[in-house]
């Protein structure tokens, strides 16, 4: 096993983000894609944008997608608790990660950042 590390996603109607850090809470790799709000582009098209940041991630940064420990994916337009598992769903599947995730609205990781 390599080294374990964490992500946040953070995804509006305007871009999506995603930051990823090393269990150290020091900065492993950073990059942006295309908007990710469900409620514009649609699941498929939220997928597919989180699919293409976690590839550039996995080439970027060498990580093995098994080494992931957790991470938390902040979407605009989900609130609802469907909503919610939908999207850990799908960042599951288009990341290739089994590691616990955490999803709700993007307010959250706005306010935080």
């Amino acid at each position: 096993m390599g080294e374990r590390w964490y992500f946040g996603l953070d995804g509006g109607g305007t871009s999506c983000r995603l930051r990823v850090e090393s269990s150290d809470a020091i900065l492993i790799w950073k990059g942006e894609g295309k908007a990710a709000n469900p409620r514009s582009v649609g699941w498929d098209e939220t997928k597919r944008v989180v699919g293409e940041l976690f590839a550039r991630l996995y080439q970027a940064a060498g990580l093995d997608p098994a080494d992931c420990a957790g991470g938390f994916a902040g979407l605009a337009g989900i609130g609802r608790p469907t909503d919610r598992q939908i999207t850990r769903d799908i960042v599951r599947e288009a990341a290739r990660i089994a590691c616990p995730i955490e999803a709700d609205n993007d307010a959250l990781p706005a306010l935080v950042g």
